[in-house]
């Protein structure tokens, strides 16, 4: 493993060498600034856009004939325990065709790991400790056939009086940072068939997060997790009479093996201005109507009264209580 350690340094330090002379190119960026009064400015500034940079470099380190990736690339080949772990493809089959492994080692392993060091760093030069960090991490996934997998799925048409309520187990309904929407409202890849629009983008303010453990080689997304979400907002309906909807669901992995996705939902209505709040008197009342929708009749017969309003949503809460 000492030798493994010592070509990806090598490489490591040859990419940020190469990298560090070259200018990254800028990309526009849209601020969220939250005012007081309750208003919102979009400012914008430029900002380094590492990825792009780094995209332009991995095309031609794939191209190259020879780098300082080739010697990991035999380390691998010649180790058993390494092969079994690197020369996977992602449903955990073998790969046997020379050609395909190389592609495979440095475009899932090499490319993949530079891009986590590039984004731990922010910016191209080498740091000991940062690449000793993603080394052990990288180390942890190797060792584990497990990865933990977080579901976080935005609401639009609902806030949150509490930072956060405790769901069940592995389930939480938390408040949104300014951040995080920024950053989907500056991530093009995010919604790239289905946006929300800006406006109901930047009002988001709560999101259901859902936390599990998958097996390294399984499909991505849990029928548990989408069940549990749906649950979650039917019980939101039926507690505050309000009509929470699902805006998107963005999928991350603990793994630097087994990176995440996202995937996106269009809502139905469109709702301008401030959402509704969902008050810490009521958070009680909802974790108890989650529990009880739990081991109750099935969620989609409960999804058709909703279209009826406010008063069966009504009938249907007595006939649970």
């Amino acid at each position: 493993m000492e030798q493994f350690k010592a070509a990806l340094r090598t490489f490591f330090v040859e990419c940020c060498r190469q990298l560090t002379g070259e200018s990254p190119q800028l990309r526009s960026w849209t601020r969220i600034v939250r005012e007081e009064g309750g208003g919102t400015s979009l400012p914008q500034e430029m900002r380094p856009d590492f990825s792009q940079t780094l995209f332009r470099f991995q095309v031609d380190m794939l191209r190259s004939e020879t780098s300082t990736f080739d010697p990991v690339i035999k380390i691998v080949r010649e180790d058993p325990e390494l092969r079994g772990i690197f020369l996977v493809d992602a449903g955990g089959k073998p790969i046997a065709e020379e050609k395909s492994e190389v592609w495979w080692l440095k475009s899932m392993l090499g490319v993949r790991l530079l891009q986590a060091y590039v984004g731990k760093a922010k910016g191209f030069q080498f740091n000991e400790q940062i690449f000793d960090q993603l080394l052990g991490e990288l180390y942890k996934d190797m060792g584990s056939p497990d990865t933990v997998v977080t579901e976080l799925s935005p609401l639009v048409g609902i806030g949150i009086e509490s930072d956060q309520i405790h769901i069940d187990s592995n389930m939480r309904l938390r408040q949104l940072s300014t951040d995080e929407v920024e950053d989907w409202l500056n991530t093009e890849t995010l919604l790239p068939l289905q946006p929300l629009p800006v406006p109901e983008l930047i009002e988001l303010q709560c999101a259901v997060e859902v936390v599990y453990q998958k097996k390294r080689y399984s499909a991505f997304g849990s029928k548990d997790a989408r069940e549990k979400v749906a649950r979650l907002i039917t019980a939101m309906r039926l507690t505050t009479d309000e009509s929470p909807r699902l805006a998107f669901t963005k999928t991350l992995s603990s793994s630097l093996l087994t990176p995440g996705f996202s995937t996106s939902w269009r809502p139905l209505v469109l709702r301008f201005g401030p959402s509704p709040m969902l008050n810490k008197a009521q958070e009680s009342a909802l974790v108890a109507l989650y529990k009880k929708l739990g081991s109750g009749p099935n969620i989609s017969k409960w999804g058709l009264q909703f279209r009826g309003g406010i008063a069966q949503r009504t009938g249907l809460q007595k006939r649970i209580d």
